[in-house]
């Protein structure tokens, strides 16, 4: 199920075209739910809220499971997941939700905190950024663009 997510979770973020709606049956009903823009909201309290958003979010925290049985399995799944199998649409928000969680790994003078779980969940970003920079699909650059990635670079290098 979260991989089905992952690869079609940018359908939330498409508008609605006039070439989707022909006829008032696909305006209306299930599919028409569908298809309706998800406009982004602009703040970063609202952006919390996007359910878009919180999936990433949580993604993103099960990079450092740790449940005694699957934690292993969990995170080298999601990895590959967030890493490969992403909608491209999706990666803008990945970008802004990794910034959120590193900029948690400094404390108010600007020094890093390191520990175990912190140094593990970089580890899992470096391969995600990785595969997702060397992404060969149709178009991928015009989503890699939307958002700066430097900002979450910076952070992930100190």
């Amino acid at each position: 199920m979260t991989g089905f997510l992952c690869a079609l979770g940018g359908v939330c973020l498409l508008g609605k075209s006039p070439s989707h709606v022909q006829g008032g049956a696909s305006s209306s009903g299930l599919m028409g739910d569908i298809r309706k823009p998800a406009n982004l909201p602009n703040t970063n309290q609202e952006m919390q809220y996007c359910p878009v958003t919180q999936f990433v979010g949580h993604l993103l925290k099960l990079l450092v499971c740790h449940n005694e049985k699957f934690g292993t399995q969990i995170q080298k799944h999601v990895k590959e997941l967030v890493g490969h199998e992403m909608s491209p649409l999706l990666y803008p928000i990945l970008f802004d939700q990794t910034k959120v969680i590193v900029d948690k790994f400094f404390d108010q003078q600007g020094q890093v905190i390191v520990s175990d779980v912190n140094t593990q969940f970089i580890e899992h970003i470096i391969f995600i950024m990785k595969n997702v920079l060397e992404n060969k699909t149709e178009h991928p650059s015009e989503h890699l663009g939307v958002t700066s990635i430097e900002p979450m670079m910076l952070s992930i290098v100190r």
